[in-house]
């Protein structure tokens, strides 16, 4: 039934035109196959996508996490070893996004995905990601900008933003708790975290000459360390310094930083201004960004666990001496 539709629709079968694949028994499967994220912790799928589009909200890991949107490519695996006969189809995982960014670098003659009904599993997901997934493959969504919603297990939005009174309390007493919750989890000191900070803002016009505005919220969270821990609802935080900031920068934009971009995109060291936040400035949920390849997680540190954690240590990088440990 399967063969006499597509045969209708293609013509006669080319596996590299087809938007069908045959598994080791001949049978025509969707070459993708999209679905939600099943697992979490270890159990999760890593984006195949080595410019992965949402590593930089993960702290540099291209992990799927668990309710996210995912689209994956079959392959028909180990099918050489048995003379051309067998194999096993395995499943490529990419995020919804980063499988579309991954056409952008093939070759004009290999096959993507034209329509919807190239996707096994479009009908099944939720109206809004498959209203975002039409305007992709239509060419009228950036990649860059677009953002799918995560699922749990119940088929609820994952983060549901709170609903506010208009001074910014929260409605509702499970809400509430949940905030009051939030804010005592422990933050001790040396943590990293990403936090938002005290900032001047632009000059308003409706002051007067020589007038002094009074600081706000900054509008985008920054990397920072616990220098002090908690006191009443407050938190004080370092940053990086001016200089290591300007040093870290000029090194990522030259070419002499270009085989460790992605240690320099964050800061590394905090010796810079220390702020007094409020608790609930502090992203919670957002992991900081790796140190090391090891759990000790110290950035440029000796270690005897047989993994180079000192990476660029022979050189002179941002954060790292120019001696060997």
């Amino acid at each position: 039934m399967r063969e006499a539709q597509r045969e209708q629709q293609e013509g006669p079968y080319d596996k590299a035109t087809s938007r069908y694949m045959k598994d080791e028994h001949g049978n025509l499967l969707h070459k993708w196959k999209v679905d939600y994220a099943q697992r979490g912790g270890g159990g999760r799928a890593q984006c195949r996508d080595t410019d992965c589009l949402e590593r930089l909200d993960q702290g540099g890991v291209r992990t799927i996490e668990k309710g996210c949107l995912r689209i994956g490519r079959r392959v028909l695996m180990d099918q050489d070893r048995n003379g051309g006969d067998g194999g096993n189809v395995t499943i490529m995982w990419h995020h919804a996004r980063c499988i579309f960014n991954t056409f952008l670098r093939a070759r004009s003659s290999t096959r993507t995905i034209d329509d919807e009904f190239d996707i096994d599993g479009f009908d099944e997901l939720k109206h809004e990601d498959k209203e975002v997934l039409r305007r992709i493959i239509d060419g009228n969504e950036g990649l860059r900008n677009v953002r799918f919603r995560s699922f749990g297990d119940g088929g609820a939005p994952m983060e549901t933003p709170q609903k506010r009174t208009d001074d910014g309390a929260d409605l509702g007493n499970a809400s509430a708790a949940k905030r009051r919750k939030t804010e005592e989890l422990p933050l001790n000191k040396g943590d990293r975290i990403w936090t938002h900070f005290r900032c001047i803002p632009k000059e308003d016009a409706s002051l007067p000459p020589g007038a002094v505005s009074t600081t706000v919220k900054s509008a985008k969270p920054e990397l920072a360390t616990v220098f002090e821990e908690q006191t009443a609802g407050t938190i004080i935080v370092q940053f990086e310094s001016s200089a290591h900031e300007k040093e870290r920068v000029e090194l990522y934009q030259s070419g002499r930083g270009k085989r460790i971009r992605g240690w320099l995109r964050y800061p590394r060291l905090f010796e810079g201004r220390k702020q007094r936040v409020p608790v609930s400035w502090v992203q919670m949920k957002r992991s900081p960004p790796i140190l090391c390849g090891c759990k000790a997680q110290v950035w440029g540190h000796p270690c005897d666990c047989g993994i180079s954690c000192g990476k660029g240590t022979m050189v002179k990088v941002y954060g790292v001496g120019s001696t060997p440990f």
